[in-house]
């Protein structure tokens, strides 16, 4: 491990124990720290779970920081926890409820964007926010709806409601939507 990977871990080290999520100037330490620590560039260390676990973090105690700062943070400072979270891929389904009132309550839609694509990174574990992205969809911005629709493929491509809204997007008037929506997979037609 390079000298500059331990500093920024001793940094994050500093940082993990955050008294209170609302302490901003804590929690942006705390993300500006960890968004170091993984976009390490050495090949070895691309991997964020990778990253932490042989760095002696536990995930789930960064999830769970994460989780407890997404509901106070704004701008930035959200977008940066939820793309953290997104990195973490299936490994940061404890961060669904967070994602899912951002992606709900969230005036900024850089944030709200950012919440759906992390959910669609946690994938099948973040099931329950099905409803939220299928009404991410429906929104005016495309933007949004191409990040949706991506979401709906990863977490539930063949549920009811993903197919529904999947649908309805791959005959969206913007192409980035159509091709996010065509990318979802589809269910096997019957041999015949």
């Amino acid at each position: 491990m390079t000298t500059s990977v331990r500093a920024r871990l001793a940094l994050l080290v500093l940082c993990l124990p955050i008294p209170t999520a609302a302490r901003a100037a804590g929690g942006e330490a705390f993300i500006s720290a960890l968004r170091e620590v993984l976009q390490e560039d050495h090949v070895d260390v691309r991997d964020p779970v990778w990253i932490l676990e042989t760095s002696g973090f536990k995930v789930d105690v960064v999830v769970g920081e994460l989780s407890r700062l997404l509901p106070h943070a704004e701008g930035p400072v959200a977008v940066e926890a939820e793309y953290m979270l997104g990195r973490l891929g299936p490994r940061a389904a404890a961060a669904v409820p967070a994602l899912t009132e951002r992606l709900l309550s969230s005036p900024d839609l850089d944030v709200r964007c950012e919440a759906v694509r992390a959910l669609g990174r946690v994938g099948p574990a973040a099931k329950s926010a099905v409803g939220a992205a299928a009404a991410a969809a429906a929104e005016p911005n495309a933007d949004m709806r191409a990040a949706a629709a991506e979401a709906l493929g990863r977490i539930d491509p063949f549920g009811a409601l993903s197919r529904a809204s999947l649908k309805r997007l791959a005959a969206d008037q913007d192409v980035g939507v159509r091709a996010a929506a065509e990318r979802a997979p589809r269910p096997e037609a019957p041999k015949k």
